[in-house]
């Protein structure tokens, strides 16, 4: 074997010898996960070249290295990534991080990202950020917080969709990016004998579906959704003694400069 395969074979081991713990809220406890590379880094910061569609490879991406990176083959739920991507970005780039001021641009604070993330394990998760049973005349619903595994599906279709709307003509992305919201969080659709599980269904089928539905369970989906949301942002928001500063969940707080 030449030194370059001895070499390489070396790096991949180093990286396993440097797994770290992270704590997973949907677990309720930690998992370890192997150390970004540069090529996942690189991976991360690619995506924010293209301004349509930089959110939307940003998430994919990380997805990706979540799954690859975890020590456990576990189907993290989106409310997992915040606290995942932290301690990824710890690991990486060390304990501080400056935070602009919400109030004044010119303003930054220094923040210790370790603190930060110590105080995780501190937040309960509710059940019914998990899962929710709506009903609406014979309709019901079964809501759940979805696993990344859905978010990737229809994060590649939502991607496709911005490649293809011409400059200026947004109006149809922006309200397949809602429905495409709503059927992530509806599990399954019962009305009277018929049940159809949202996630077995093609793309096209889900996004119809979706679009039929009586607004006012729509509406129940949208409030399921902030739930979790909610929960979600306890991860992403620091609080210093008198201010609220929020993390950039993005490709930027991978960025090293």
């Amino acid at each position: 074997m030449s030194d370059y395969s001895n070499i390489l074979q070396d790096l991949k081991a180093l990286n396993l010898e440097k797994a770290f713990p992270v704590f997973i809220p949907s677990q309720n406890r930690e998992v370890q996960f192997t150390p970004l590379t540069v090529k996942q880094q690189k991976d991360i910061i690619k995506g924010a070249l293209d301004a349509a569609t930089s959110n939307v490879l940003f998430n994919s991406v990380t997805n990706d290295i979540i799954k690859s990176n975890s020590s456990e083959p576990i189907d993290y739920l989106i409310l997992d990534k915040t606290s995942i991507l932290v301690h990824f970005r710890l690991q990486a780039l060390g304990d501080q991080i400056k935070l602009p001021d919400p109030d004044d641009d010119n303003v930054e604070y220094d923040v210790n990202l370790r603190d930060h993330a110590n105080t995780f394990p501190t937040m309960t998760l509710a059940p019914e950020v998990l899962q929710e049973t709506i009903v609406y005349s014979n309709i019901t619903g079964a809501l759940r917080t979805p696993p990344l595994s859905i978010d990737t599906k229809f994060n590649d279709d939502t991607k496709k969709s911005l490649e293809q709307v011409q400059s200026g003509d947004l109006s149809d992305t922006i309200g397949d990016l809602f429905i495409f919201e709503l059927i992530k969080f509806l599990h399954t659709l019962t009305i009277g004998e018929k049940t159809v599980v949202v996630s077995d269904l093609s793309i096209p089928q889900a996004v119809s579906l979706v679009e039929n539905l009586p607004l006012m369970l729509s509406n129940k989906i949208i409030t399921f959704i902030d739930r979790v949301r909610e929960f979600e942002q306890g991860f992403s928001n620091v609080k210093t003694a008198d201010k609220s500063l929020e993390l950039p969940i993005d490709a930027t707080f991978f960025n090293t400069t």
